[in-house]
Order: C-alpha cells, then structure tokens, then sequence
C-alpha cells in the first residue's frame, strides 16, 4: 500500500546549492513535486525558489518577527526553530495539512541543526522520509558564498559553525547526494542521484 505522504529532506552547509537543486527538480517535474513551504522571520532573497505553477508552494514564506512572534504565540506552528544566524523558522499546521494530500513528492530545505527535530515530528510511520545530505567542496562553498556578498570574514565563520555536518548526516543515515568525491558541483549528477533515491522509495 503506498503511503499518502512522501517527504524529501535536503540538509547541507549554507551556500551548498540546495536551492539550486531543489529548483531543477521542481523544473524537472513540477506537477509532481512541490516544496514544504518553511515560514522564515526575514526579507526574501532573490535566489530564493518560486514553484513554476503555484508561487504558494515555494521553498519559503516571509513574514516580519513580529507576525511571526505572533503566530507562534497563537500555536499557529507545529514545529519552531532557529538557524544558527538567529533566523526563525515553523512550519504552520495549515501547511502541513495541505501538503499531506499531495501525490507526489514533498521537498523541504533544513539546516543540519534543524534536521533532527523536523525527523522526529515526521517520523509517522505513514510517512515516506528520504534523508538527502547535499555536501560540496569548500572551494566552491567560498564561491557561492561571495556572489551572495559575504566578506572573507563572514565565510570563514560559516564554515567553522558547519564544520562535521557531513559526518554527522553520515551517522544518522542520510544519503550523501553531493560531492562525495570532493570533485565540483555537477547539478545534473547530483539531480540524477536524487531522483535514483526517490525512485528506489517508490518501487518499494
């Protein structure tokens, strides 16, 4: 019997490319896939991912601090949590509601240290959990991190706080869909091993 919700979990480094990956899958098959839409107490960036077909079911929703204090005061969220430059993010009951009558697959993006505790409120046995570790080699981690403006100083920090995010995926058994051979990013090979991983869950 096949399971009324299957989740893809995209964790890696700030600057790894999981936007980047998750919009070539929604290009590959957006009637199919879709993104667990995050709230995020901050302005939108510009290379944040829109879905091609319904702009609601893009990677994130924006709200100011202060909408956002309220909402979870008002138990809005079923899950609440911050990244390690502060910025808060939940997942709204309305969403998650929605998103469990989809078909297709549901992709979300979480930093590493959000993982664990998004693992656990998904770990309904109704739920199809694909656990997806995108690594990337810190030289081109330096390099999409200083087209996003960082200076030398502020990247140093954001590799230092990530630091073992790669091991620890590898301990609690995510897949490694990155640069597992320390080589350039591929989109295309990282894509395709991706979809491998999807496929294997759907033939089970």
């Amino acid at each position: 019997m096949e399971k009324p919700m299957k989740l893809a979990l995209i964790c890696g480094r700030s600057g790894a490319g999981k936007s980047s990956l998750i919009r070539a899958l929604l290009k590959h098959d957006p009637m199919r896939i879709r993104c667990l839409t995050i709230v995020a107490a901050r302005e939108k960036r510009n290379k944040d991912v829109v879905h091609p077909h319904n702009p609601a079911w893009g990677e994130y929703a924006y709200v100011t601090p202060a909408l956002f204090a309220t909402w979870e005061a008002d138990a809005k969220f079923v899950h609440v949590g911050k990244g390690r430059d502060g910025t808060a993010y939940g997942l709204l009951h309305s969403m998650i509601e929605e998103t469990k009558d989809f078909p297709g697959w549901v992709v979300v993006d979480l930093p590493m240290d959000l993982s664990r505790k998004a693992r656990e409120f998904f770990s309904d046995p109704q739920i199809t959990l694909a656990l997806m570790y995108l690594d990337v080699n810190e030289e081109d981690l330096e390099a999409r991190l200083t087209l996003r403006g960082h200076d030398a100083d502020e990247i140093a920090q954001k590799i230092s706080e990530t630091e073992g995010w790669r091991e620890q995926a590898m301990r609690q058994g995510f897949a490694m869909i990155g640069n597992v051979d320390g080589s350039h990013m591929d989109l295309e090979a990282v894509l395709d091993r991706m979809l491998k991983i999807m496929c294997s869950y759907d033939a089970q």
